[in-house]
This record gives C-alpha cells, sequence and structure tokens, in this order.
C-alpha cells in the first residue's frame, strides 16, 4: 500500500505492484498532479523521489546511512519547494530535493521523553520552508490521562515550542487549508 507525499496523488492512482509506504495522504483529488512523489520505505529506511509522469526514479537515499543518520523516517510529512519534512526517530527530519539528489539537511532533535510517540503530521507554514508546525500526544502514565499539544518549530533558530496541552481525547490536529476549493479541500 502507498500514502503519497502532498502533490496531489492519491493511492488509488500508483502502481498496484508498489511496496513502498510514501509519506502523507493530503486527501483524494479528481485531477492527478504530474509533480514528483516521494515514497518511504515500509521500515521506513529508504525515501526515493519518483517522476510520476515517467515512472522514473529522480533519487534515492538510505536514511541510516546519511550524512545525519537515523534509525527511521515516518508518513505524514509535508513538501514546500525543495524541501520534505517528515517525523523521524529523533524528532523531525528536513530533507533537500534536488534534481538528482536527496539528503538530509537537518534534524531538529526533540528530548524522547518530552515527546515518547514522536511527532504527528509535520507541516511547512510558511512558503520557504522555515516554520513547521505538527502535533504530539503523550500518552496516559502512572494514572494520567493523556495531552496532545500542538508544536510550532523554526528552522533558523532550531527551536520547537509547546502550545497549550489539552486532552488527548480532544486529539489537537492541524487544519491544512492551503488547497484550492477545486481541489476538494483537506
Amino acid at each position: 500500500m502507498l500514502r503519497p507525499l502532498g502533490r496531489g496523488l492519491n493511492a488509488d492512482d500508483l502502481p498496484e505492484h508498489a511496496d513502498d509506504v510514501a509519506a502523507g495522504v493530503e486527501g483524494h483529488r479528481t485531477e492527478l498532479d504530474l509533480d514528483p512523489v516521494a515514497v518511504l520505505s515500509q521500515d521506513g529506511t529508504n525515501v526515493r523521489v519518483l517522476d510520476i509522469a515517467t515512472g522514473s526514479e529522480l533519487s534515492w537515499l538510505d536514511v541510516t546511512t546519511a550524512t545525519t543518520p537515523l534509525a527511521w523516517l515516518a508518513y505524514s510529512g509535508s513538501w514546500v519547494g525543495d524541501h520534505i519534512v517528515a517525523p523521524a526517530s529523533a524528532g523531525l527530519a528536513v530533507l533537500h530535493v534536488a534534481s538528482r539528489s536527496l539528503e538530509v539537511e537537518q534534524v531538529l532533535s526533540l528530548d524522547h521523553a518530552q515527546f515518547p510517540v514522536g511527532v504527528q503530521e509535520p507541516r511547512f507554514v510558511d512558503g520557504d520552508g522555515n516554520q513547521i508546525a505538527a502535533s504530539a500526544d503523550i500518552p496516559p502514565a502512572k494514572g494520567g490521562s493523556g495531552v496532545s499539544f500542538l508544536l510550532q518549530c523554526d528552522r533558523i533558530t532550531r527551536t520547537c515550542e509547546r502550545g497549550e496541552p489539552a486532552p488527548a481525547k480532544d486529539w489537537l490536529r492541524l487544519v491544512d487549508d492551503t488547497g484550492a476549493a477545486d481541489e476538494g479541500g483537506h
């Protein structure tokens, strides 16, 4: 099963023989956008950028052997310009996509004690790809209840700030309203 990363593609549009999991379904659309798509292997260790129009692989990266090695990436990321952000074993990973290369450009490390289940659905919230928003959940512990909160990260200052906690049952999540109305919304 595939889960595509933004760029106007949904799982029904991808080849049946594909065995990878791509990052971040943005919603089903009626028209296929032929921009490249990032595809994440099922074990989260390899990322491929595919040219949908030709089916060719444009670039490939094993995140376990990258200059800044990571144990894994997760789906549900975001792509703006030549950058992809995705949840990662260390926190948030920002990948740089060039015409024939893919590299880990930056890792925003998050303390595992503060983020025991990591972050979900990171999104670039500015056109330059410097501001990132994500949601995070902390499971119940020692008779307490779990909480959810939003996280705002700045790539320039390399900081992340937690928003106000809400009961985990409220399932705080970001709302992406950047899509045009004719794209079916997000």
